[in-house]
């Protein structure tokens, strides 16, 4: 093969196949999302949403931590859940985390 995955040519001079590597992936990415999609529907709904709040609140307070802001995780669980800011830390990195969870 040469020139790169997407513009690749085989030594033949043959053109892979319009599906390429994708072809070949596919059948078992559907499986792993089919199997996926069974072991979700066997998890009792409020176990499922308290899963999906528990990576919310951590997945915004990572975020940001990378960003470098002091929020602790506790801070960042109160403002999501209940709308509580701490007093001696700027609500501006908590509205921004806030928008994110949203958009999830």
């Amino acid at each position: 093969m040469s020139e790169g995955p997407f513009l690749a040519t085989s030594k033949r001079g043959k053109k892979p196949s319009p599906q390429g590597e994708a072809g070949r992936w596919l059948p078992l990415l559907e499986s792993v999302k089919r199997g996926h999609q069974k072991e979700m529907k066997s998890i009792p709904k409020p176990i499922r949403e308290k899963n999906l709040r528990n990576f919310s609140v951590r997945f915004t307070y990572n975020t940001q931590r990378i960003e470098g802001s002091a929020l602790t995780l506790k801070d960042t669980a109160l403002f999501l859940d209940y709308g509580i800011t701490p007093a001696n830390k700027p609500v501006g990195a908590l509205v921004r985390g806030f928008f994110q969870v949203v958009q999830l």
